[in-house]
């Protein structure tokens, strides 16, 4: 057994598939995981509050900006080419993230202590992410901008600009932007910027000083899909920007019951009364179907989940026909709607959860005044935060979708880039993949040898060894029970991120077990067998459909 405080010898099973924890209570982490100690001296927004915009918004501040010759026109930059570096293809993650991992950039003409206009501050988000981009390359979906310093002022807790869209059905049209605001490479998807890391809102870890943390990082990153449905076909409003004075301008309309989510849809339990346990600014809230960030039809939106996992994946999906946006008790008409409603007036997704990339990568700037550099301490406290978003991203897409933090590729952990690794000799690149050898070793049955260390107070890292199956299988899935209930196990991470088995897991409450099992496109391998030699039945929802023994025993 591994007690998350310590370890202790015991034997379950007759295969090392199975990783045993128990309830952990005692704190055996550094200060390194733990919340910075409030500072009453600075002033931030509270609640949660988003700053969100429509792209359109955005561009007539920049063409505002640009008729008072604030900033130069975006629109007419020279953009120099980029190099594009080794593609990570099957690679979406990193288990590790550090220091190195964060991009300074100065505000050499100190704008943003000044009144800045929303088009200067575009503009200067724009230089910033070039630098980025000229420094490792064209490899980000999104990038994401701290300040170490208090701004003149701010727009919301965070706020997410919209450079591209290129899918349909979820009530938006196609746009990319990127041109218009000179903004350099083909990747870049949007950008969000929270303001000042020593904000004491902005907590690393999972405690409740963490929550608002955690709520406005997903929520800023899920604008790029999840904020524009159209009415129903009835008149019934999902999202979007009309109504009847209800808070929806790019978020939920709180009339809709779905279980909660950190994009505000409602969570109302009972019929007359029907409670509404919290709404936007307040709504704290995760879902309390997928027990994360997103409900099943935010997932939808996203492209994690199929319309028909949608539907039975939320418990309701109801509607609050009369709801007056004010009152938390509810006593008129009740009505419930599924995906069909939603594809008839947005159409169906394109493209769909099955084509739809999963994985995306996310590069964070810190902005820094003049002769005031990032300390060790504030990127400290930015690396928690990032390493948590991840975690976040993989448990709230159910195990489907990483978020990959980190600027460069170092897959072997040593925070050193991987070409430079190889270029010193540090590292073997016998295939010449650009991608060090020790990083890349074969999936297939997992072998007795397994071992575990407690990573942080709510995470654990399972390492293993394995040798190659026949059918060639591609990859491992987790899959996490409670013991005492044997076959109670179910996925909570469906890919080996750096093919280094060696992966990165936050645990769930009680005693748990976990199991590891090798996937392809074409099924799962085996899941080990219990005490008896008999083969363990395989999860009822798993990574990567049924099991297939005559390609990986």
């Amino acid at each position: 057994m591994y007690s998350r405080g310590r370890l202790r010898a015991s034997v379950f099973v007759s295969t090392s598939v199975l990783l045993v924890c128990s309830a952990w209570s005692e704190n055996t982490i550094g200060t390194e995981f733990d919340a910075l100690a409030p500072d009453s001296s600075i002033e931030e927004p509270e609640p949660f509050d988003c700053g969100y915009r429509p792209t359109q918004l955005w561009l007539e501040d920049v063409q505002a900006a640009v008729s008072r010759w604030e900033i130069p026109n975006p629109a007419a930059r020279v953009i120099p080419s980029v190099r594009q570096p080794q593609s990570l293809v099957g690679f979406p993650t990193l288990p590790c993230l550090s220091r190195p991992h964060i991009f300074s950039f100065e505000d050499t003409n100190q704008l943003l202590i000044t009144d800045y206009s929303n088009g200067s501050l575009v503009a200067l988000m724009a230089d910033a992410a070039n630098a980025l981009i000229a420094t490792h390359g064209d490899i980000y979906d999104f990038i994401g901008l701290w300040l170490n310093f208090a701004p003149h002022h701010v727009l919301g807790t965070a706020a997410y600009i919209a450079l591209e869209n290129d899918v349909t059905g979820i009530g938006t049209e196609l746009f990319n932007q990127r041109a218009a605001l000179g903004l350099n490479g083909e990747n870049l998807e949007g950008m969000v910027i929270t303001w000042n890391i020593n904000f004491n809102s902005w907590q690393p870890g999972t405690g409740s000083e963490a929550q608002l943390t955690r709520i406005a990082l997903s929520h800023e990153l899920e604008h790029r899909f999840g904020v524009y449905l159209p009415d129903l076909v009835d008149g019934r409003q999902m999202q979007g920007y009309g109504g009847f004075g209800c808070y929806t301008l790019g978020h939920w309309n709180p009339a809709v019951d779905s279980q909660g989510s950190t994009m505000g849809v409602g969570e109302w339990t009972g019929t007359n009364p029907a409670t509404l346990a919290s709404f936007y600014p307040n709504f704290h809230l995760f879902n309390t179907d997928t027990g994360r960030m997103w409900s099943y039809t935010d997932l939808y939106l996203m492209g994690y989940v199929s319309p028909a996992e949608m539907d039975a994946g939320n418990s309701e999906l109801r509607y609050m026909d009369n709801w007056d946006c004010v009152s938390t008790d509810y006593f008129s008409s009740i009505s419930t709607f599924t995906s069909t409603d939603i594809i008839a007036t947005a159409g169906p997704r394109v493209p769909d959860f099955m084509a739809e990339d999963k994985h995306y990568r996310m590069g964070w700037i810190m902005i820094h005044q003049p002769g005031d550099t990032p300390t060790q301490a504030e990127l400290t406290k930015a690396v928690a935060i990032h390493a948590q978003q991840q975690i976040d991203w993989k448990l709230g897409t159910l195990g489907r979708g990483t978020l990959d933090a980190s600027l460069f590729n170092d897959l072997n952990c040593n925070n050193l880039p991987d070409d430079i690794d190889i270029a010193l000799g540090n590292s073997d690149d016998v295939n010449t993949d650009g991608i060090p050898d020790e990083s890349q070793l074969p999936p297939g049955v997992v072998l007795p040898e397994i071992t575990v260390e407690l990573a942080s107070p709510t995470e654990l890292r399972i390492q293993w060894l394995g040798v190659e199956c026949p059918g060639g299988f591609t990859d491992y899935a987790i899959y996490e029970g409670q013991i005492g209930s044997w076959y109670s196990h179910e996925m909570i991470d469906c890919s080996d991120d750096s093919a280094n088995r060696n992966e990165l897991v936050q645990f769930g409450p009680g005693d748990t077990y976990y199991l590891v099992v090798p996937h392809n496109i074409g099924g799962e391998g085996s899941y080990g067998t219990d005490s008896f030699d008999v083969e363990r039945s395989p999860a009822p929802i798993s990574c990567a459909g049924a099991v297939n023994l005559a390609t990986c025993p």
